[in-house]
């Protein structure tokens, strides 16, 4: 049986077709195996934003650390000065029913300013510190009973 000149031509076509598809299809391959310049510098800057951001939250964690060792050392010193008045004896020698006296009291470099408050079985005590970078003081209320 023979072919018509056609049908090889046809067929031959079809195969140098396909043919060609695949060397198309292997150059591409081989040409995206790397990056382009323009990718790689979105890479870089996203990866540049990512750090800067890091930085900053690690900044803020460590002035909020400092924060809360000021403010526990600040809450041991005013225990210590409520303490200091519990063990007293007499709360009425401290202040009179219905009287006040203001003090100011340093202990572990925190100044605190206290203010006693005389009622009747019981001494209100408010401790104000100023703390370096608040602007308002912080204000720790207690209540000491009258024992005698």
């Amino acid at each position: 049986m023979r072919m018509h000149r056609f049908s090889l031509t046809r067929l031959a076509w079809r195969r140098r077709r396909a043919e060609s598809a695949a060397r198309r299809t292997r150059v591409l391959l081989r040409a995206r195996k790397g990056m382009t310049l323009i990718e790689l510098m979105v890479a870089v800057m996203l990866i540049s934003v990512g750090l800067v951001t890091l930085a900053g939250v690690a900044g803020g964690v460590s002035t909020m650390m400092r924060g809360g060792d000021i403010q526990t050392t600040t809450a041991m010193a005013v225990q210590t000065s409520l303490e200091q008045l519990a063990v007293k004896g007499n709360c009425r020698q401290l202040v009179a029913v219905g009287g006040t006296k203001d003090s100011t009291v340093v202990i572990n470099g925190v100044t605190i300013y206290k203010r006693l408050e005389g009622l009747d079985n019981v001494i209100y005590v408010r401790d104000s510190v100023v703390m370096q970078g608040r602007t308002r003081p912080l204000v720790y209320r207690s209540m000491l009973p009258c024992r005698n």
